[in-house]
């Protein structure tokens, strides 16, 4: 079991996404914004992170965080 992180601003593509890597047995954190998305990152340390690129704001900014 991995912890992933799943950053999308589409709810049904973030939940569909979720409900798969839940079903193989995954925890998943779900993010809707990059702000949510570092505000994750700063409380768990994810071993996956699915990434819309097209998001509210750059999405490269989570690359240092």
């Amino acid at each position: 079991m991995i912890l992933a992180l799943v950053i999308d601003d589409d709810p049904p593509v973030a939940d569909a996404t979720a409900r798969v890597l839940r079903e193989t047995g995954h925890r998943v954190t779900v993010c809707p914004t990059v702000d949510a998305a570092l505000a994750a990152l700063a409380a768990v340390s994810p071993e996956l992170v699915v990434l819309d690129l097209v998001l509210d704001r750059d999405p490269l900014a989570l690359h240092d965080a």
